[in-house]
């Protein structure tokens, strides 16, 4: 059973019951015709869900959603409006995942007091720490054993850095974990009593690894970024970047698209996990403007677009771990590509020119932070690596 779900019942309105988010200063309002999908997202998100209804301008503000889970009139599908437009979901049970994602898309692109970045955070002794990796790398894994060994849990995948205070703040959503991470021993018991799944993700809270795990806001004190023994210690990024796009399902036209599109050499498309997978190649200094396109070439398409990650030969973490010093100037160059907002983000569209304005924000946040490059290895090598710096 899940925890109950606090919504709120309005018969005035065809989506009677309501969900209310809010996210730094950012208020999500989700309207469903049932509690379900409401009571799966409540879960992921119960430390950020409020009981009162807002009022005034902070609701007149307000993003919504509204999700029929049985279809209407117009469509025998569920569906889910948002931005003006219905999307279809094939399946009811993926109503909370299509839900999920259209949530994180919001607070990516919406939220303005915090700069949401791509990488785990963790606190110890009043310092954060910042672990950033592509898809594979062992980011949630590394961060949850170090939370089983005394750190303060932040986040496993979006890193919130306060503009106002130039700390990391907590962003305690419940954590969608994959196989590494599941051959955690402190799982094993817990996987037993959990409650809900996002597809076929067990969800955990961190509560029920460390109760009061969840740490205070932190200036960031450390930032590492986790690499492959393969990939050396060279400074340089490799001209041409893999991409794998996961998307509700696969159009041949869409496909076409894609190779048509200036600087795309590979494009594979294959169902898997349920999803429809692209694998391309493009040139590294084309990728923020193919994702442009990409945005673009859905929407035209009629596809859902659910996360793009790179495409890298995953570590084997037998060979030794390894932790190297970096400066700060590239290891802020290294978080650009993290920063979870992208082009359509309001922070950038409201400081121009966007790039060099984040440039210069996250160089803020690490005026006094020690950077390195962790090449993976044994779980324990990796935790105790980073628990040396702390003790130094």
């Amino acid at each position: 059973m899940l925890p109950d779900v606090n919504v709120e019942l309005n018969t005035a309105d065809i989506t009677p019951f309501s969900l209310y988010l809010q996210f730094f200063d950012c208020l999500i309002i989700v309207e469903s015709d049932r509690t379900f999908p409401l009571d799966e997202i409540a879960y992921i998100y119960r430390r950020f869900v409020i009981s009162a209804k807002p009022t005034g301008d902070h609701l007149t503000r307000a993003c919504r959603i509204r999700v029929r889970t049985q279809g209407d009139g117009r469509s025998a599908q569920p569906y889910l409006h948002w931005n003006g437009a219905a999307w279809p979901v094939p399946d009811p049970a993926w109503l909370p995942i299509y839900l999920n994602s259209c949530i994180f898309k919001i607070l990516a692109t919406q939220v303005q007091s915090h700069l949401l970045i791509h990488a785990g955070a963790v606190t110890h002794n009043g310092q954060g720490l910042l672990l950033t990796a592509d898809s594979g790398y062992g980011k949630t894994t590394l961060t949850l054993q170090l939370v089983r060994r005394g750190f303060h849990f932040l986040s496993d995948e979006t890193a919130a850095l306060s503009l106002s205070e130039r700390t990391i703040h907590p962003f305690p959503r419940a954590l969608g974990l994959r196989a590494g991470s599941l051959a955690l021993p402190a799982l094993t018991d817990v996987l037993f009593q959990t409650p809900a799944y996002l597809g076929a993700k067990p969800l955990v809270d961190i509560d029920q690894l460390a109760p009061a795990g969840v740490g205070q806001a932190a200036p960031v004190r450390y930032v590492i970024f986790l690499r492959s023994p393969t990939e050396g210690h060279q400074a340089a990024p490799q001209p041409t970047v893999n991409l794998r796009l996961s998307l509700d399902r696969i159009s041949p036209a869409f496909v076409a698209a894609l190779r048509e599109l200036p600087g795309v050499t590979m494009v594979d498309a294959a169902a898997g996990d349920g999803l429809g997978q692209v694998v391309l190649e493009l040139p590294r200094r084309q990728q923020p403007s193919f994702l442009a396109q990409l945005d673009h070439l859905c929407r035209h398409h009629g596809l859902w677009l659910f996360n793009v990650t790179c495409r890298t030969n995953r570590p084997t973490f037998t060979q030794p771990a390894c932790l190297t010093p970096i400066p700060v100037s590239q290891a802020v160059l290294a978080l650009l590509p993290h920063f979870q907002g992208g082009y359509q983000s309001t922070l950038l569209q409201r400081h121009r020119p966007g790039a060099a304005w984040l440039y210069q924000q996250l160089a803020a946040f690490l005026t006094q932070a020690r950077c390195y490059q962790l090449t993976v290895g044994p779980l324990d090598e990796m935790s105790q690596l980073v628990e040396q710096l702390f003790d130094t």
